[in-house]
């Protein structure tokens, strides 16, 4: 029956592409059944009277071994089997880590690509994302650090490449852990150091993971001063004595790291210094107890501008009175109503003048109190105006004004009637 496939197209078959193979044989009668069988698995894919099976985009599992069984009523035959191969670019790309987990600074780390391919992989290519560029290229399919950095953390992927196409793997994140390293202390303020001022020493260091824990030492008789997760050592008013060399150790789960010495030098407040600062304080306070000097005098000064105030208005009161006494005429002969409102509870001038002086019943002795250097009132009188050798006119001075004594009388008490 001489039974036999041809496929179209020939040659190489690439993923995707189209396939017939078509079963030719010669029989008598003719074939009426064609059955096309894969032999990896006998598996029966299709049978009945088409001669041709076709792959409309053919796939990498349809590679394999085919054959095709014609029959007629006399009997059948198989054709020859044909090997059918899909070739397809590298896919399932990826990178593998050796070891895998953490990388600790100085070890080995072997990066392995994998990836599937047919044809195989003729170039692996290894590029590294975070602005390395293309690292390393060839058939080897492996990147090996041999001791390493700090600086190899980043990124890298693999391309795999094979004649019908190119695939690049997922990128995998290498991290290298390392101990602290370029340590240093950094001051605040720079400069010269006065004692008495605030200095903070802040440490910095670069480590993976972090700093746990910062170490302050002090080299003059090593002296740890303080250790904990705090970066900074502050002296909230350094002095002399804290001048020296210090250093900062700082810790993470790798190891640890000291940074250099610095020296802090404390300047002694000199003589002048202290001078000037007494010079100030003195002046802070002269200042305050003038000022309180001043609040004094001004409290002071209202109070006794509060009393002339009182005594004018006093004043004007008593002149009132002086006014009415001015008013007095002596030449009068009813002088009992104003004694008696001196003394309203007597009807006698005689006994409201020995209320002056209680001592006589006599009003000469009265008067002679006035003037205890005479013993007659006429003198007495006549010191009230020496002008006059008149007791008549002394009274007239008094209020020159008037010669009648009853309306002045009459102001001093105004209950009272003419006689």
């Amino acid at each position: 029956m001489n039974t036999a496939i041809v496929s179209v197209p020939s040659g190489e078959i690439t993923e995707g592409t189209r396939l017939t193979l078509t079963c030719m044989s010669e029989a008598d009668p003719p074939v009426h059944t064609y059955t096309w069988i894969k032999k990896s698995g006998a598996v029966e894919l299709e049978s009945g009277k088409e001669n041709t099976l076709t792959f409309r985009k053919i796939r990498i599992r349809d590679s394999g071994e085919y054959l095709c069984r014609a029959a007629n009523t006399i009997g059948q035959q198989d054709s020859p089997a044909v090997f059918v191969q899909v070739l397809y670019p590298p896919k399932n790309t990826t990178v593998v880590s050796v070891p895998s987990g953490e990388k600790t600074e100085g070890s080995n780390v072997t990066l392995t690509c994998m990836s599937e391919a047919d044809p195989p992989v003729h170039t692996y290519t290894w590029i590294k994302k975070s602005g390395g560029g293309e690292l390393k290229s060839g058939k080897g399919n492996t990147l090996t650090f041999s001791k390493i950095r700090s600086e190899d953390s980043g990124e890298y992927l693999c391309r795999a490449a094979n004649r019908i196409g190119h695939h690049d793997s997922p990128a995998m994140l290498i991290k290298v852990l390392y101990p602290p390293q370029n340590t240093s202390i950094v001051f605040a303020p720079s400069g010269e150091i006065t004692e008495g001022t605030t200095v903070t020493l802040t440490c910095i260091s670069e480590a993976d993971p972090p700093v746990h824990t910062y170490t302050w030492i002090k080299k003059n008789g090593t002296v740890e001063l303080e250790s904990g997760k705090g970066k900074t050592l502050t002296f909230s008013k350094i002095r002399s004595e804290d001048s020296g060399d210090y250093l900062c150790r700082v810790d993470n789960k790798i190891g640890q790291h000291d940074s250099p010495d610095v020296t802090v030098e404390v300047l002694s407040m000199g003589l002048d210094q202290t001078i000037w600062i007494a010079v100030l304080v003195g002046v802070a306070v002269c200042g305050v107890l003038i000022l309180l000097c001043v609040i004094c005098r001004l409290r002071r000064s209202k109070q006794v501008a509060t009393n002339n105030t009182r005594t004018s208005a006093e004043d004007n009161q008593d002149g009132n009175y002086g006014n009415m006494q001015i008013n007095l005429n002596p030449n009068t002969t009813l002088p009992d109503g104003v004694y008696q409102t001196l003394n309203p509870n007597t009807t006698q001038p005689d006994a409201v003048y020995q209320t002056l002086n209680t001592n006589t019943t006599q009003p000469d002795a009265v008067y002679q109190t006035l003037n205890p250097n005479t013993t007659q009132p006429d003198a007495v009188y006549q010191t009230l105006n020496p002008n006059t050798t008149q007791p008549d006119a002394v009274y007239q001075t008094l209020n020159t004004n008037t010669t009648q004594p009853d309306a002045v009388y009459h102001t001093l008490n105004p209950k009272s009637h003419k006689n």
